[in-house]
C-alpha cells in the first residue's frame, strides 16, 4: 500500500469524520524527523497491521 500521499499537507484537507484524523500529524512528524536527518516509513497490510518506522541518527557527544 502506498502511503506517500499521507505525508503531503494536501491529503489533510479532505472531508472525513474527525474520528479518522486528517493526516496532518504525519506531515508534521515527517518534517521534524527530516530536520534531524532521519526517516519515517509506513508498512501496512489492510486488516492486519500498520507499522511506522522512524530512524534517527545517533548524536555523537563532543567534549571541549
Amino acid at each position: 500500500m502506498d502511503f506517500s500521499t499521507h505525508f503531503l499537507p494536501a491529503s489533510a484537507v479532505r472531508t472525513k469524520p474527525t474520528s479518522e484524523g486528517t493526516g496532518l500529524g504525519l506531515f508534521m512528524c515527517k518534517d521534524i524527523i527530516e530536520i534531524h536527518n532521519g526517516n519515517i516509513s509506513i508498512h501496512s497490510q489492510e486488516g492486519q497491521f500498520t507499522e511506522v518506522v522512524i530512524t534517527l541518527p545517533v548524536l555523537k557527544e563532543t567534549h571541549s
